[in-house]
């Protein structure tokens, strides 16, 4: 009797193991496919900032089209324009949905617009390095995220990361 609940228990707990392996093979699988993913937005290449894109420093959307590519059908931006001029500051204020994000995220680069261009001083972001770019650039988020450093520790943060 000792035997056959000796091997019951092992037999389960076999079990156990093997559902937690079939997991770890199926997270595998996914993390081989994010290595794998060929983005659509390269991240590297193109011209450092320049000094007369410093000087001017504006930034400038125009005539934007843009959908997500998950969902080519819902426009979220139809001939949006904005610029935004060198050391002032923006709040894009509106109802949940109307593409203040979307914005943001088009500045940021995250996405290239389906019509029109974004531009930093007189160069369209396509044709930037994203670091060089991505260095002269600062966004404070609706809910910004802050860590336990102090104050300056917190607005520093990224400046000395290369």
């Amino acid at each position: 009797m000792f035997y056959m609940f000796t091997f019951v228990m092992n037999f389960a707990n076999f079990a156990g193991m093997l559902t937690s392996v079939t997991a770890s093979l199926g997270n595998a699988a996914v993390i081989a496919k994010i290595y794998q993913y060929e983005p659509s937005i390269e991240i590297s290449g193109g011209e450092d900032v320049t000094s007369e894109s410093l000087d001017d420093g504006r930034i400038q959307l125009s005539n934007i089209k843009f959908s997500y590519p998950t969902k080519m059908d819902i426009k979220v931006l139809k001939d949006v324009s904005i610029t935004v001029d060198k050391n002032k500051t923006v709040a894009l204020v509106g109802s949940s949905g109307c593409g203040k994000s979307t914005i943001i995220q088009l500045v940021e680069r995250f996405y290239d617009p389906l019509q029109g261009s974004v531009a930093y001083g007189k160069q369209i972001l396509p044709d930037l390095e994203p670091k060089s770019y991505k260095k002269h650039l600062a966004i404070v988020q609706q809910e910004p995220i802050l860590f336990s450093g102090s104050i300056r520790d917190n607005i520093t943060y990224g400046l000395s990361a290369d």
